[in-house]
């Protein structure tokens, strides 16, 4: 049974990073840049899915628990940031990211959920320590952000008014990761699975990546 899972996971570490080399040279191509923004809603939900189902099969219910809860924080401390400016700032989203409910595209909360279930496994190969590794994935989750704002505002994945977040943007984000991070080690959840945090590790040089290639 270990062997399968850990071809299975192969193969999908094989897929992300076909993936998402595939839509770095698409982003490239002025040719193709505009249908890789098209596909951005479709890639994302086909690689969360890999992930969330690596991660739920290892798993029990708990896991599950734990995922519903962080998606429901993260995505309605979204839409009252969409709403009202005061936890993030002023922002909209546009449409390249898919469908919106209040405002806010629904894979946005799912994404965030993988990029702290990323954050938090990768931190565990450091440390077991609840406050220790809340601390970790906190800022590794925060500087993830901080590397994405610059590609989503060129892509037009959402718009600040200002132009660049603002410090809040940063210092919400990281309260939201770190109280996720207790719950995750309240839960006493165990990941069976490297994906999670294989897939940050590859959206973060994707978006690196991009970073270059757009300031061309």
């Amino acid at each position: 049974m270990e062997g399968k899972t850990n071809l299975a996971n192969r193969y999908a570490k094989l897929f992300l990073i076909a993936t998402f080399t595939l839509g770095l040279i698409g982003h490239t191509l002025e040719m193709t840049r505009g249908l890789m923004l098209t596909l951005t809603p479709l890639v994302l939900t086909l690689t969360s899915v890999v992930v969330c189902y690596s991660f739920l099969r290892t798993g029990n219910r708990t896991s599950l628990v734990w995922c519903i809860t962080t998606f429901t924080i993260t995505y309605f401390a979204e839409i009252i940031g969409v709403k009202t400016g005061f936890l993030f700032g002023s922002y909209h989203y546009g449409d390249i990211l898919g469908f919106k409910v209040l405002g806010v595209p629904l894979i946005i909360g799912i994404n965030w959920t993988l990029v702290i279930l990323g954050a938090i496994v990768l931190t565990q190969q450091i440390t077991q320590n609840v406050l220790l590794t809340s601390l970790i994935s906190s800022l590794l989750a925060v500087a993830f952000d901080y590397i994405l704002e610059p590609v989503a505002i060129n892509l037009g994945y959402w718009h600040w008014s200002g132009g660049t977040p603002p410090l809040k943007n940063y210092c919400t984000w990281f309260v939201l990761v770190f109280l996720s991070t207790l719950l995750y080690g309240e839960l006493k959840l165990r990941v069976h699975t490297t994906l999670p945090r294989f897939y940050l590790v590859v959206q973060t040089v994707f978006f690196l990546s991009l970073q270059i290639v757009l300031k061309k």
